[in-house]
């Protein structure tokens, strides 16, 4: 489950940043889509999945700290170069 929601979080950081003309909701059921074939998972068996671990907090908190050191590691696997750099986000600092 940690991996497929991994993806989920990297399916909705890329429905974010598409440009605002462009078709989100064909291009979320299509990438969902593919997430779910991939993982050969029903959308149904996902949604039971999600409400299942997130009707627990604790089992909520362990899954979503595990999503979060899955995305951290990929990040790193990545974008290594940015893994110490620090981001000047502002031309005023």
């Amino acid at each position: 489950m940690v991996e497929i929601m991994a993806e989920s979080y990297l399916i909705e950081s890329m429905i974010y940043f598409l440009p605002p003309d462009s078709d989100k909701t064909v291009i979320t059921q299509t990438l969902y889509n593919d997430l779910f074939v991939k993982n050969n998972i029903s959308k149904n068996q996902y949604n039971s999945s999600i409400k299942y671990y997130l009707a627990d907090k604790i089992l909520a908190e362990k899954l979503l700290n595990a999503v979060s050191d899955q995305i951290a590691t990929k990040r790193k696997k990545y974008f290594p170069e940015t893994e110490n750099k620090t981001i000047d986000d502002s031309p005023n600092r």
